[in-house]
């Protein structure tokens, strides 16, 4: 029964809103705002941009690294996520595989000196176990919900 109210109460709303709406409106005069992907800002989401914060703000307050060296390795992201764009574009393969090698060379060795300042930093390796943990204790609840 209060389903076939719910269904009628939003048919008598559409068909209303339809009906106080205005009949000279032209296609041609619908516009929307629309942004491009240049326009975006990347932040970090999910547990590892969580993770990546943690990181970058211990390092900040303990002078490990300034605000220009981040902003300036958030520019090389984009610069070489504009530049991989570009060669899927072109279709030149073998100059996309070389540049991808490259990256990828670069992001190991890039983490590998991260787990050793981590390594080297108990209170931040301890963080990260603590927001690790907040992680799976949230997804174990949001799985089992009211039956935990």
């Amino acid at each position: 029964m209060k389903r076939v109210v719910a269904v009628a109460v939003l048919f008598s709303a559409m068909t209303s809103i339809g009906a106080h709406a205005q009949d000279n409106i032209e296609v041609n005069d619908i516009t929307m705002n629309v942004i491009s992907s240049n326009d975006i800002e990347f932040e970090p989401s999910g547990e590892r941009g969580k993770l990546r914060d943690i990181v970058t703000s211990y390092m900040l307050e303990n002078g490990d690294i300034t605000q220009e060296q981040l902003d300036a390795a958030r520019a090389q992201r984009r610069e070489n996520y504009q530049e991989l764009k570009a060669l899927r574009e072109s279709g030149d393969q073998e100059a996309l595989l070389d540049l991808l090698s490259e990256l990828r060379d670069e992001r190991l060795a890039v983490r590998e000196e991260l787990k050793a300042y981590i390594d080297s930093h108990d209170d931040l390796a301890e963080a990260l176990k603590e927001q690790r943990e907040a992680v799976r204790e949230q997804r174990r609840d949001n799985r089992l919900g009211p039956l935990r």
